[in-house]
């Protein structure tokens, strides 16, 4: 499935998000990457350009801006990294200590996305050839049930 058909699934199924105001200017996602010290995936970028403002099921992916740390992507992996979360992996959801991330080391610009979960800290159980195959895959048929 295509990018834009996927987004607009998502949108179609998604409500606003009371703690997000905005979305993000490309200028405060390069200043992410920055932090991050990461070039996120152009897909997942299009996504906070794009529908970042929204919830959608059962995930709801981390964002630039949001009011509460918890929802911050930038904070999340930090808090992530202070319990055993590898440099290398870029949380995009955190899910109770767990969390669904970029693998920076596998081939970009669109990295494998894996399930790192902190009981175990491994990430080798579950993963996703990229974010978009993610999102069809596994948020998709969330978004969809509700």
């Amino acid at each position: 499935m295509q990018q834009q058909e996927l987004f607009r699934r998502l949108r179609a199924a998604a409500s606003s998000a009371p703690c997000i105001s905005r979305l993000p200017t490309r200028a405060e996602i390069a200043s992410l990457e920055a932090e991050l010290g990461v070039h996120l995936p152009p897909s997942y970028r299009a996504y906070l350009l794009e529908l970042s403002d929204a919830l959608v099921g059962s995930y709801w992916p981390l964002v630039v801006q949001h009011e509460m740390t918890g929802g911050r992507l930038l904070d999340q992996a930090r808090g992530l990294q202070s319990i055993g979360l590898p440099s290398f992996l870029v949380p995009f959801v955190s899910d109770n200590g767990d969390a669904f991330c970029f693998d920076t080391r596998s081939n970009g610009p669109e990295f494998a996305v894996v399930l790192w979960t902190h009981d175990d800290q491994s990430f080798v159980h579950r993963s996703w050839p990229n974010f978009l195959t993610w999102v069809a895959d596994e948020w998709l048929p969330t978004a969809e049930e509700s």
